[in-house]
Parts: structure tokens; sequence; C-alpha cells
């Protein structure tokens, strides 16, 4: 776990295993260079059956992988996670680390945009100008029946399932996250936790996060939710950037999708939307397909018509398959 500092963006790392808890199965950590950012936490899984390693070599593999990866922000965050997570996965079918997994949030940053992935009940905050708004949602069985309405808020932090995570990495070689974006702002600050963070404080105590430099917030609240007690390993991390507005990225933000998370495979890069010229030609192309097409049928059977207006067709066709060809290689 580090604390990091990179020009316009400063990362503050704080965990402990709590009172009540053997050792530390939480673990943290961020990767700051000119080309991205990455910062993740996880919580292991499995107890006796190393959930500190699950965490730790999780968090690591993702770090290294984003690392040595060039090319799309959202390309490299995803690649990362599917290798990363694959690598816990196999690592759990060894004697000793069997059911070992981790939930995990993670956020992925290149300019003025942010990636926020996120498997189980670790969270993500976006702290703005004194106010906190979610960019995860937990993925509990607590936190499903409250979204249908079946718990009501105050029940989710003393129900007795309430650390039953219907999502986590290393569990299955397909890992579900779900992965929204968010445009940043200077002086925009970002929280990670585990869930032992938030077991104890409430969500507008997170708020003293924008009060001091991000390593002394996020002892600040570590020392917060020590002193009541946690059932659980409690880890926080806090992404400070500077005044200075960062490089516009040109991306298409990505959002939650429906009401679960979704495999990785779906939240890769579609083909990107036509451009105007692109939308011109297209409708050009069809418009002058349809009108050959009405002509053929005005003018009835006459052969040399039919062979031209073929020919032209053809040549329309082809074009038109050369502009679908040219825009999905991108």
């Amino acid at each position: 776990m580090t604390n990091s500092v990179q020009a316009g963006l400063a990362v503050g790392i704080a965990s402990d295993g709590g009172p009540s808890r053997e050792r530390n199965e939480d673990f943290a950590g961020s990767y700051l260079a000119a080309s991205g950012a990455l910062i993740a936490v996880a919580d292991g899984m499995g107890g006796h059956q190393a959930g500190d390693v699950a965490s730790r070599l999780l968090v690591e593999s993702l770090l290294a992988r984003f690392a040595a990866s060039s090319g799309r922000l959202q390309d490299r965050l995803l690649t990362a996670l599917e290798q990363a997570n694959l690598e816990v996965f196999q690592a759990s079918r060894q004697a000793g680390h069997r059911g070992m997994g981790a939930t995990l949030v993670v956020v992925a940053l290149e300019g003025n945009v942010a990636l926020i992935a996120s498997a189980g009940d670790a969270r993500a905050y976006l702290l703005r100008g004194g106010a906190l708004t979610p960019l995860t949602r937990d993925h509990s069985w607590v936190a499903e029946q409250h979204r249908l309405g079946l718990l009501a808020t105050q029940e989710l932090r003393l129900h007795q399932w309430r650390h039953v995570v219907s999502n986590a990495a290393g569990g299955f070689p397909q890992l579900k996250i779900d992965l929204k974006g968010v445009l940043l702002r200077p002086f925009d600050r970002l929280i990670l936790c585990s869930d032992g963070l938030t077991s104890v404080l409430e969500e507008a105590e997170l708020a003293v996060a924008d009060q001091a430099p991000p390593e002394q917030a996020a002892r600040a609240l570590l020392r917060s939710a020590l002193e009541r007690s946690p059932q659980d390993n409690v880890t926080v991390a806090v992404v400070a950037l500077g005044g200075e507005p960062r490089p516009s990225l040109a991306i298409t933000l990505p959002d939650w999708k429906g009401e679960s998370p979704q495999p990785l495979r779906s939240w890769r890069r579609s083909t990107p939307p036509p451009s105007r010229s692109e939308r011109a030609w297209s409708y050009a192309t069809l418009l002058v397909l349809y009108a050959m097409l009405f002509a053929l049928l005005l003018r009835g059977p006459d052969e040399e018509f039919s062979e031209l207006a073929g020919i032209a067709l053809l040549i329309l066709l082809l074009l038109w398959r050369l502009l679908i060809r040219r825009r999905t290689r991108r």
C-alpha cells in the first residue's frame, strides 16, 4: 500500500485490520503515470482460506497489468480486470486457497476522465465542493432487497445477512462488474473504501476528506472508523486532484446497465457512432439505391437500362460495404 503523488494528482491510502480481526484481509495500491493512473481497494474473502492472499494478488496483478498496457483507457482497465480476475481464480483452485476471492473497487484516470469499476460491496464516492456522490452500488443480498423495496435503509447495517455479497472477483473465470465514468473538475476528490469503513461511518461523515491532504484525510477517516470498533478490516484511499484543468479526453462515458453487474465483455468498446459525413454518405447512398430501384420498376424490362442500373447498384453497395468495414476496424 502506497501514498503517491503525481503532477496534479495525489493519493493517500490507510488500512487497518480492526480490533475484531486477527489479520488484515484488505489490500489497496496505486499506480500513477503520465499515461494514466489506477487506484484499487480490495477486501479479501475466505477467512482461513487465504482472503488476504486474494486481495493482495488481485490488486498487485491489476496494477502491474495496467502499467504494462497502452491504448484506450477503458480497454486498458477491462483487460487488466480480466487478467487479474483470472489469475485469482486460478490461484483459488490450489490447496489452501480454495474459495478465496475479493470484493473490489478500482478507478482508472486519464485526463479529465475517471472510470470506476466495482464488484461486491467496496465503494467509491465523488467529493466535489463538499458534496458527496456515490459512484458505485453494492452487490450484496441486503442491497438488492433494498433496491426492490423489501428492506428499509435503516435495516441495512444491522441485518444478519449484511455481509453476504452477490458478486466478487476471483470466484469465477468471468468477472462481472458495474462500470461508471465521470468527468473530473479541478479540486475534485475520489474516495475508495472497503465495507469496513461504510459499516460504521455515515456517508455524510466522509466529507471530512475534503479538508486535508489526501494522506492525512485517509488516516483521519480510518481513525474515525476505528473509534467505533468495527467488526471488519477497514481500508480507504483518497484521490485528490489539483487546481489545474486536466486535458479533455474524447470518450463516451459508460454507466450502469440494468439492475445487476454485467460481464466484462459487455463493457468492451463498441463501434463508435458515425460522424456527420458518414451519416450523410449513408443516407445519400440509400436514397440513390431507392431511386434506381423505383426507376427499374417504372421502366419495365429495358435490357440496356437494367444492365447499367445493376452495375451502378453493385458499385454503390461495394462502397457502402467499404465504409462499414472502415468504421468497424477503428
